[in-house]
């Protein structure tokens, strides 16, 4: 799916709503970006926002060009970047996997700027399906 078209109306997918409110030529942090699919993915939707993104391994050659990558462990590691450094933050089916996810939610709180705002996914029964 190409999130160009969700430009004109970001409210269908949570996601996309999330990021289309941040702020214009903000700085958005995705957390556990993986693949970088998703990252490839508000790329289209805002290329005016600086992208930053962190993960335990990570594939950064696959992640839109100028994403600033940084490699943390997020039960235990304090994230490389200074207080208060972005307007969102994005973490999709992270902290389910973690020992001590409030120590990941410390940091985004630290993180965030006055009036920043943080998109926090897991799974869902309703999102599940088993066969």
């Amino acid at each position: 799916m190409n999130w160009l078209y969700f430009r004109a109306v970001p409210w269908i997918d949570t996601r996309a709503h999330f990021v289309a409110s941040v702020q214009r030529s903000g700085h958005l942090l995705d957390l556990g970006s993986s693949d970088g699919n998703t990252l490839r993915h508000f790329a289209q939707l805002r290329p005016d926002l600086a992208l930053h993104s962190s993960d335990i391994a990570g594939a950064p050659e696959t992640y839109p060009r100028g994403t600033d990558f940084r490699q943390a462990n997020f039960n235990s590691d304090r994230l490389p970047w200074p207080d208060g450094s972005f307007d969102g933050i994005t973490c999709m089916h992270v902290v389910e996997h973690l020992d001590e996810p409030s120590h990941l939610v410390a940091e985004c709180a630290r993180l965030l700027r006055r009036g920043g705002s943080l998109y926090l996914e897991t799974p869902d029964p309703k999102s599940t399906r088993v066969q």
